[in-house]
């Protein structure tokens, strides 16, 4: 193909990758993949990213993680938020706790700003409720919390969209598994607007209405 066609960049591989995926021809969009990487010099993850959901659909996790390591991270590619994404969402259908939680973190922590996606929130706290994993849910809990507080930090307003699933979540969650964490606060300390994340000393505010 490099001998009969110009170079093409990184969304005419994107492209070309994707139809091989849509067609089911996950083989020759690997070998699409190997000719971008010998030519393209971005590390641009959005491509690799389409080889390892492809394999994630399939429920091959296997191949999915070697994927990462040998053709990602071994070859200098950063991982995106999405990469990570993948990744949660491939180890809540294998069950692997451990892998899920780690990749969870890694996808909130490698954003400036999270957009959260409450279709994955769920699915995690889902698996972790369905085990009674009581220290993995403080986990995502601070995790959360960590969230906001960098973007607290770095002045990222706190979107209306996030703030109202981290309040649902502690809400729905937080009586079954933090029950000792919450008898540490004291309800009146904090106003209708604040919600307690996790058992540490941080508080989402609530973002105003209507400011935009």
């Amino acid at each position: 193909m490099k001998s009969t066609f110009r170079k093409l960049n990184d969304a005419e591989y994107n492209c070309m990758i994707s139809s091989m995926i849509k067609l089911n021809e996950l083989k020759e969009a690997e070998n699409i993949y190997t000719e971008w990487e010998s030519v393209s010099i971005t590390g641009d993850s959005r491509v690799p990213n389409l080889i390892l959901a492809a394999y994630i659909n399939k429920n091959e996790m296997k191949m999915a993680e070697n994927f990462f390591e040998k053709r990602m991270v071994e070859k200098g590619i950063v991982p995106s938020y999405t990469s990570w994404e993948l990744l949660t969402y491939g180890c809540v259908h294998e069950k692997e706790m451990d892998k899920v939680l780690e990749c969870f973190k890694k996808a909130i922590g490698s954003v400036k700003k999270w957009d959260p996606d409450e279709k994955i929130v769920r699915k995690v706290y889902g698996m972790l409720e369905e085990y009674g994993n009581v220290e993995g849910a403080e986990q995502v809990l601070v995790t959360l919390r960590d969230a906001g507080e960098r973007m607290k930090k770095d002045k990222v307003e706190l979107n209306d969209e996030t703030y109202q699933l981290i309040k649902l979540l502690h809400r729905k969650y937080s009586g079954n598994f933090l029950v000792n964490m919450l008898g540490k606060w004291k309800e009146s300390e904090y106003s209708e607007q604040s919600v307690p994340v996790g058992g540490l000393a941080y508080y989402v505010t609530a973002p105003s209405q209507g400011n935009d």
